[in-house]
């Protein structure tokens, strides 16, 4: 068969038409042409066809060796949720993504799309190339497959595409290239998500912690971006020493939900000592305490152990005003004049 029109020959078409209640990845007739998608190709689901379901038997004859199915990109267009999954109950299977034209995953549906690491045996992902992750619309990309790479050099993934969707990365992911966010948002759906050799820019979205604990690798900044730590509630979030890292002038790092208060609520650390940022990058910093139009914190520094809080602190500045407001009352009462008798 030939591709729908419309559809570039590398884009290989979800059906649903090979039985089995349209679910399973590796039977070539559920795609259109009839052959499953291979490393150069692209998986489009874009209509309502079989399950919302996929599942990929590792334990059967996978084309990038026993337990590993290799295909070029995935992308959402239409119908429905989709989760990706493993359907075999006797081994653990990597879905390796090759990459096509810098594509890794894309969502340019009202939907989501899962890559599911916890069903059945279990399915890891393997980046073999770095690649993005594209968002265009409201829905959603949810990871809980922990992410790795091939052998070779690190690769890495970029969030892009400015839809109201959110890539959520919940698995223990180990691949060690560069964590970049060019446009959209990026959600740790845990603690501890991203690994600590894995560097990060931030190149015009938003990454949320969603209030949970993490330790990355320095940061750049590239482009005016926003990090929110989410509720205030003793998370920590630590970037490797970032002095020598490039933060593009007249952009801005917007910090949302940080008290900036040393060893309590939500911490920021940048290395380990007060080298950790340069005065200029620390001038590119505005923290907020709470949402948009909440209280800004003003001037930041770095510790000792490289953790940002306000100069003053909140609470040493309220602290200061009210010895103040006490010594002059006092002051004005020891002053009074003494009515005649």
């Amino acid at each position: 068969m030939l591709a729908p029109a419309g559809l570039r020959a590398a884009d290989i078409v979800w059906d649903a038409n090979g039985g089995t209640g349209g679910s399973a990845w590796l039977t070539k007739e559920n795609w259109n042409p009839d052959t499953a998608p291979s490393s150069s190709d692209t998986a489009v689901f874009q209509d309502t066809a079989g399950s919302t379901f996929i599942g990929i038997t590792f334990s059967n004859t996978t084309n990038n060796g026993p337990g590993n199915q290799i295909v070029g990109a995935i992308s959402l267009t239409g119908g429905e949720e989709r989760t990706i999954r493993n359907t075999s109950n006797t081994l653990a299977g990597t879905l390796t993504l090759n990459g096509v034209s810098g594509a890794l995953l894309s969502n340019s549906s009202t939907f989501g799309l899962t890559l599911d690491g916890t069903a059945n045996s279990g399915m890891n992902v393997a980046l073999a190339n770095s690649g993005n992750i594209s968002i265009t619309s409201s829905g959603n990309i949810i990871i809980t497959s922990s992410i790795g790479e091939t052998s070779g050099s690190s690769k890495g993934i970029t969030k892009t595409g400015s839809g109201s969707g959110t890539l959520t990365l919940s698995g223990s992911n180990t691949y060690t290239g560069a964590t970049k966010i060019e446009a959209g948002t990026l959600l740790l759906g845990a603690s501890d998500r991203i690994s600590d050799s894995s560097n990060m820019e931030l190149a015009g979205g938003t990454f949320r912690t969603g209030g949970f604990s993490e330790t990355v690798g320095a940061l750049t900044l590239s482009a005016s971006s926003t990090l929110d730590m989410g509720a205030i509630n003793s998370n920590s979030l630590s970037f490797a020493h970032s002095a020598s890292q490039s933060w593009m002038s007249e952009t801005t790092l917007t910090i949302f939900n940080y008290d900036g208060l040393a060893g309590s609520g939500n911490r920021i650390f940048f290395g380990s000592s007060t080298g950790g940022l340069t005065q200029s990058q620390l001038n590119q910093i505005s923290a907020f305490s709470g949402g948009m139009g909440s209280t800004a914190l003003g001037a930041l520094k770095l510790t000792s152990s490289g953790e940002l809080i306000a100069v003053p602190e909140p609470g040493t500045a309220l602290a200061a005003l009210a010895i103040l407001g006490a010594g002059l009352l006092h002051d004005r009462r020891r002053h009074r004049p003494v009515s005649a008798a």
